[in-house]
This record gives structure tokens, sequence and C-alpha cells, in this order.
């Protein structure tokens, strides 16, 4: 029998404000003595429904329930009542016994992860899904997570001169892509940036540009690639930062004395960079967060990327649909940029319907839910990939959705050859683009690298 579990029902029953203190961390299951559990479970339903619940009116409605002998009877109604000296330690008592319940449920959690680890036929990723489900849902309620609006505000204000006092610096992580920057004002933490395109449009080459700008700045950035090579992502970097032609990497005959001199400067600079790659053949949104957080335990991450979604291993439970399973995963990787306050950068493809033309939110692959869960979509169009007279390298990046900034188009220049994200010249833009428009049409306020 535990004295707190008693201590918060007569607290209760002493006074109403009590309850309402100590409602947001308890719930009837939290306690071990099952009369306690019918008890709260009364006490709850006649405040929620106006009504009083002091010890003689909730004896008798007890009685009339037909639930009294499960509550422990009359008497024992009015002994919690009688032994609780007053309702002042309710919020005290309520801790220890969310304390306990989420304790029993750790346990109970435990060995059903025992259990499931033994079966035949399960890997080893269904087992720590499984058991990141049990331990998330044995975790008491907080109620200290909730913030009021009165600290809202001042936070908000505080971010606001902070942002104010940047003046006309990026006040989230810069891209190295200015126009992106204008747009967005940076990525900022705690959000899920969706970079998706038909096959080779650049997405890669773009993500690559934007962890490579990471690194530039000596911030953490993690990489989970399953399409790509630990190698083939510095050997694009070594490209783009000693302004080679890759096929000259890839075939070192053809490089001159000057260019081995560059790829020289640029492996030094690249070996600073602190980027870490997992090219992991196979990859799942379970082991993403556990090695991303694992990381950023070690040293706080400035940024993750994702190549990309429709490559890991999706884990749908049964009567699950592949779509569902997606939203799943993006609703996991926003939940992961929130857990560690930064932004998350995934990659994912667009629907064969959107080849030749350009592409719109409804060519996202297999489910609305990204849409849903992104804080950012970004959809990168390059008409020279179609039509060659239109220039290879000029390219839409598409902002389709931005929280809290608005949908435009912007222009972007990719070198393919050098793999770099270039500022979009004139002389870049077929003639038959439309004029541009809104953050197209202006002019990068920082010099590109």
């Amino acid at each position: 029998m535990s004295v707190y579990e008693q201590s918060v029902i007569g607290a209760c029953l002493l006074e109403p404000g009590a309850f309402w203190r100590v409602c947001d961390r308890l719930s009837y299951e939290d306690f071990r003595d099952a009369r306690h559990s019918v008890l709260w479970r009364a006490i709850e339903e006649n405040l929620r429904a106006g009504r009083p619940a002091d010890a003689v009116t909730l004896a008798d409605w007890l009685e009339q329930a037909g639930v009294s002998e499960k509550a422990g009877g009359v008497r024992y109604v009015y002994e919690l009542a009688n032994s609780t000296p007053s309702a002042a330690g309710v919020e005290a008592y309520a801790d220890i016994v969310a304390r306990d319940a989420a304790l029993r449920r750790l346990e109970a959690a435990g060995h059903a992860i025992a259990i499931a680890a033994k079966q035949g036929g399960v890997t080893p990723a269904v087992v720590v899904d499984e058991a990141r489900r049990l331990l998330d849902g044995a975790m008491p309620m907080d109620a200290r997570a909730v913030t009021t609006a009165k600290i809202a505000v001042v936070e908000s204000f505080k971010a606001l001169q902070a942002r104010y006092e940047l003046k006309d610096e990026i006040a989230g992580l810069t891209t190295g892509i200015p126009v992106l920057d204008d747009a967005t004002n940076g990525l900022q933490g705690g959000r899920l940036y969706v970079l998706a395109a038909r096959p080779s449009m650049g997405k890669s080459l773009v993500a690559g540009w934007i962890a490579a700008e990471c690194g530039r700045q000596g911030r953490r950035c993690a990489i989970f690639s399953v399409e790509m090579t630990a190698q083939e992502w510095t050997d694009r970097w070594v490209a783009s930062e000693g302004r080679i032609p890759s096929e000259h990497i890839v075939s070192p005959k053809k490089l001159d004395d000057g260019e081995w001199t560059r790829i020289t400067s640029a492996m030094t600079t690249i070996q600073q960079w602190p980027v870490m790659i997992d090219d992991s053949p196979s990859q799942s949104v379970t082991t993403i967060t556990a090695r991303s957080t694992q990381m950023h335990a070690a040293a706080p991450l400035s940024l993750i990327v994702v190549d990309h979604l429709g490559l890991l291993d999706l884990t749908a439970r049964k009567g699950e649909t592949r779509a569902s399973a997606l939203g799943d995963a993006t609703k996991a990787h926003k939940a992961l940029a929130k857990r560690l306050n930064l932004p998350v950068l995934l990659l994912c493809q667009l629907n064969r319907e959107a080849d030749g033309r350009e592409p719109t939110m409804a060519d996202l692959r297999d489910s609305g839910r990204i849409e849903e869960d992104a804080d950012g979509v970004f959809l990168l169009h390059r008409p020279g990939y179609y039509d060659h007279s239109k220039g290879e390298g000029y390219t839409k990046l598409i902002v389709g959705k931005l929280r809290g900034g608005k949908r435009d188009t912007l222009e972007i220049y990719l070198d393919l050859a050098r793999m770099r994200v270039e500022r979009c010249e004139r002389e870049h833009i077929p003639v038959s683009a439309p004029a541009a428009t809104g953050f197209r049409a202006m002019k990068a306020k920082r010099d590109w690298a």
C-alpha cells in the first residue's frame, strides 16, 4: 500500500483544486492499488462534469454507480479524507506516484523486450522499433514540458531581439546558397526540410553542397547515405573545392599538374571538416535516430542529412501501406529534429508524372504525409536535362512549402562538372524561361564560396 497514493487521493477529496494541480501528470493507470485507480477515475469524472468530489458526495456517487466495493467501500473513502492533513503537498506526492508508475512500466517493458528478442524470425531492427515504442510509452507525463504564454512571450522577444541584432546576417544555418538563405533566413533548428526531385536533377549535389558549407563553418554535420559511399561524397567535395572536373577525379590520367596541386589543397581543407558519413548499406529510421543521437551526445551536431527516404528500410506494421510507412518515417525525422533542436534535410524522389515538367507538391512520391510533416519542401527542376538547348546547369529551386515563409521559385546554377552550386547569371537563364519574380529577382547579398 502506497502512502503517497493515499495522500494524493486524500488531498483531492479535501480540495478540488488539488486535482487540477496534478491531473496533467497522473492517470488512473499510474496507481498501483486498484482501489486508488477507481477513486481517481471517480474524482475525475465528477469534477470534469462540474460536480463536487468531497468524501461525502463521492461515497454516495460510488454507491449509486455500483463501484463502491472496488473503491474500498465508504469507510475507506472517509479514512483517506480524514488521514490527510492538507492538500499542500499534493504535487510532491503526485511526482512520486508518477515516478513509481514509470519504473513499473520500464520493468514490464524490459521483460517484453527480452521476450521479443528471443522470438525466432525477427530482425534486430524490428526488436529495436518495438523497444523504442515500449520505452517511450513507459515515460511519465511531464507537466513541466508545457510552456505558459507568459514564458513563451518572453522567449519569443529574446529570439526576436537576437534576430534584429544580426542585422543582415542569417539567423539559421547558412546553406552556401544565398538565394535560399534569403528565402529561409537559414535552416532553423527543430525543423524538417525535404529536398525532392526526379533522379539526376541534382538532389545529392545540392545536399552535399549544404553539408560542405556546414563543414566550412566548422559545424558538425552527419550524413546518412544509402545511395552513395563515403568515398563518392568525398570525391564530389574534392571536385567542388578544387574546382576540378569530376571526371578527372574518376579518371586521374586526365589530371594536369595544376589540378594535382588543387586536389592536395582541397583534401587538406576537407580533412578539417567535422562532417561524418554513415554509408551503411542498410539503414532505417531507428538506426539513424540512434546513431545521430549518439553523435549529438558526444558533441552537438548542427545538421543531419538523409539520402534518401525511398531507400530506407521501412518497417511496415501488419496491414500498413508503404505510403503510411513513409509517413511514419517523415514523422520520426521531424521528431528527431525537434528532440536534437537542429535542422534535418531529408532527400526524397518525386513521382514519374513529374518527368519533363516543373514539379509540384502533389508529385511527392507515395505519401501526402511528407508534405504535412515537413516544415519546408524544396523541389528541384532542371529543364536542360530534358531539353539540352536550355542549358544543362540552369536549375529551378522551387520553395513549395516554408513554415513562416512564402512559396517561391528560386534560380540557381549547378556546375555539374565540378559539383558546385553557383549563382544563376543572366547567361545561364534559357531564353524561354519566364521573368524572375520575388526572391529569384534578388541579387545574393553574400559572395558565393
